[in-house]
C-alpha cells in the first residue's frame, strides 16, 4: 500500500475556555460556506473538542474537511490508537531556534499520539513519525506548524496554537495534545492505548553517535552532520547539555 502525499493538513486549536465572545465564536463559523460544509450538530460535536484554525486556502473549504471526516467514521475495518515518545533527535524543532539571540529552554521529549485506520495501520504510523520528523518534504498546503507545535518555544502562553492536525489526503489525524486526541479517541468510539512515560529531560549521554549528531544539528549546535561528526561523543554530549 502507498499512501498519497500529504498536502492537506488542517491545522486543529485548543477549544475556547470559559466565556467568550459571540463574535469570535460566530467567526470561525463562517470558513468554507459555513461550518466548513458540516451540518450544525456534527459542528457542535467538534466545536467542544478543537478549533479549526483558518488555513487560507480553498482547498480546505466546502467540505474537504467534512469528507474527510466522513471517511474516518465510516472507514473500512475501524480505527486504532497510538502514541508514542519523540526525541529532539527524531523531529525537526521550532524554526526560532535557528536565530533567536535568547536564552531558549532546552528541547524536551514529548508524546505524538494518532488515530488513524486500522487497516494496514503501519503505514499510517510511519507517515505519521516522517512529518513530526519534518513537515518540509511535503509542502503541505498552508503550513502545518508541526515543529512549533512540538517545540513550542514561541508561544508564551498563547492559546491560538495548534495542538492536532486532520490529515485530509489520506484521512488520520495526529496531536501533540493527549486531552484533544482522547476527546477524538472518544467520539469515534476508539479505544486509547497506553501511554508511555516519558521523562521530558532529554538524557544525551544514553544516544548512540549518529542520534547525537541529529539533535545537534536540529538544535542549532552545528550547521551539518559533517561538522557534528567530526566531534567525540562526549564532547557532543557536553555541548547538549548545557
Amino acid at each position: 500500500m502507498e499512501l498519497k502525499r500529504s498536502y492537506l493538513i488542517q491545522r486543529l486549536q485548543p477549544p475556547f475556555a470559559g466565556n467568550v465572545d459571540p463574535k469570535m465564536l460566530a467567526a470561525g463559523k463562517v470558513f468554507g460556506g459555513g461550518n466548513l460544509g458540516m451540518g450544525e450538530e456534527a459542528w457542535n460535536l467538534l466545536d467542544r473538542l478543537c478549533r479549526f484554525d483558518y488555513m487560507g486556502a480553498a482547498e480546505y473549504e466546502f467540505g474537504a474537511v467534512r469528507e474527510a471526516f466522513d471517511g474516518l467514521i465510516t472507514r473500512p475495518g475501524g480505527l486504532t490508537s497510538f502514541s508514542q515518545g519523540i526525541g529532539p533527535q527524531q523531529r525537526k524543532l521550532s524554526y526560532k531556534r535557528g536565530y533567536s539571540r535568547e536564552t531558549l529552554p532546552p528541547a524536551k521529549n514529548v508524546v505524538v499520539f494518532g488515530i488513524y485506520p486500522a487497516k494496514s495501520s503501519a503505514y499510517y504510523h510511519e507517515r505519521v513519525l516522517r512529518l513530526v520528523e519534518d513537515e518540509g518534504p511535503f509542502s503541505v498546503k498552508g503550513g502545518a506548524a508541526i515543529a512549533e507545535s512540538f517545540d513550542p518555544i514561541t508561544y508564551s502562553g498563547r492559546t491560538d496554537y495548534t495542538v492536532g492536525w486532520l490529515e485530509i489526503d489520506n484521512g488520520f489525524m495526529f496531536f501533540s495534545d493527549e486531552t484533544m486526541w482522547r476527546g477524538f479517541c472518544e467520539l469515534f468510539s476508539v479505544t486509547p492505548c497506553g501511554v508511555p512515560e516519558v521523562e521530558e529531560t532529554v538524557n544525551y549521554a544514553s544516544m548512540k553517535k549518529p542520534d547525537l549528531v541529529k539533535a545537534a544539528v536540529n538544535l542549532g549546535v552545528c550547521r551539518t552532520k559533517s561538522e557534528a561528526n567530526r566531534i567525540k561523543k562526549g564532547e557532543l554530549v557536553t555541548l547538549l547539555s548545557v
